[in-house]
């Protein structure tokens, strides 16, 4: 809330300087003792707490050190004061805590504030009492320094209420331009994936825009573009080296390789991804070899659409386990004849490891 501000210093200063002039020019003999200097010294230093660096409200110790502060002005200077009759500006000490406290409740201790003027009330009545003018005339020395404090209260409730209305205004603008910096940086992703997919794909869809009869070889290069690009969207678990780039020789050679990710972008074990990349791309390979040697590789899968690549094709799967942080894996590899290879791994805690191996040849 800008304190201390300059202008919170300044008004400090003219404080303390009012306080000091009044203290010395009407503190009458008091102020040549010890206890008139004590409780001008204390004066100061809770006047340097209320106003030093600080959060709002005020951390909780230094604000009881501000009550305790105008609490020990108040014992201080009333120890060496007279009270039997009216002490005119040799009271100062009222003035004074009154000041402090008002500053206390501004910065949002008000309780605080009003507890240390119950002492200073407690103070002057125990007081004038000891004196001889008994009770009621300690409470009336207060009075009119309550009705100050009551006007800075309400003063500062309607501070706290301005202050956490800005609080409001300040998150609102946070957390718009923090949307407005998200936004800019989503379209500043999606144009470079745009402008990396236009310099991936753009060659091959120019060609065949053309209309130009496309080789043997030409169409497996766009069957494999196709499927890379699929991959990134339905088994992106698996697009990592050197799985990427043996499904896409793989592929080059006739193989139809389909990748399923069901982890829904859940957190793999580490090391995971790894085990599976250098698995996934001996089983293409090997597939790639088989289909070279004429051998046509079927895939053998559960019926539905989901799973519906059709003969010459390897299907790689991988799941989240039962237990919390397993991965499980799947290859399937079948021939035309229909002999059926399917290897489940499962990875975990042992990470890169196949903690489950099952072997299923079907004739």
């Amino acid at each position: 809330m800008g304190i201390p501000s300059a202008g919170a210093y300044a008004l400090l200063a003219l404080g303390l300087v009012s306080v000091a002039t009044l203290a010395v020019t009407a503190g009458g003999p008091v102020m040549q003792s010890w206890f008139g200097l004590g409780a001008l010294a204390a004066t100061v230093a809770t006047a340097g707490i209320l106003f030093a660096p600080g959060a709002y409200p005020l951390a909780l110790p230094r604000a009881v050190a501000a009550v305790v502060g105008t609490t020990a002005v108040s014992i201080l200077l009333t120890a060496g004061l007279d009270g039997s009759g009216w002490p005119g500006y040799a009271a100062w000490h009222i003035l004074a805590a009154t000041l402090l406290l008002l500053a206390l409740a501004v910065r949002g201790r008000i309780a605080l504030a009003w507890i240390g003027f119950g002492l200073l009330t407690a103070v002057c009545m125990v007081w004038t009492t000891a004196d001889g003018a008994g009770p009621a005339f300690g409470l009336m020395l207060v009075e009119r320094e309550s009705i100050a404090l009551f006007a800075g209260s309400l003063f500062a409730l309607l501070l706290r209420r301005l202050l956490r209305d800005r609080e409001r205004l300040d998150a609102l603008e946070a957390a718009r331009a923090a949307e407005i910096a998200a936004g800019v940086t989503a379209l500043e992703v999606r144009e470079r994936h745009v402008q990396s997919l236009a310099a991936e794909v753009g060659e091959s869809l120019r060609a065949i825009a053309s209309g130009t009869p496309a080789s043997a070889a030409e169409r497996a290069g766009y069957a494999a573009l196709e499927g890379a690009l699929r991959d990134r969207i339905r088994g992106r678990g698996f697009c990592a080296e050197p799985a990427v780039s043996a499904v896409r020789e793989a592929r080059l050679r006739g193989v139809e390789v389909l990748l399923l990710d069901d982890t829904q972008g859940a957190p793999l074990p580490e090391g995971a991804r790894g085990a599976v990349a250098e698995w996934l791309a001996q089983a293409t390979a090997a597939a790639a070899a088989d289909a070279d040697a004429g051998f046509a590789p079927a895939e053998a899968r559960p019926a539905g659409p989901e799973w519906g690549a059709g003969p010459g094709s390897v299907t790689a799967r991988m799941t989240l386990g039962a237990t919390a942080g397993e991965l499980r894996v799947s290859i399937v590899v079948a021939d035309a004849a229909g002999a059926v290879r399917r290897e489940l791994r499962s990875f975990g805690s042992g990470a890169g490891r196949a903690t489950g191996i099952r072997w299923e040849d079907t004739p």
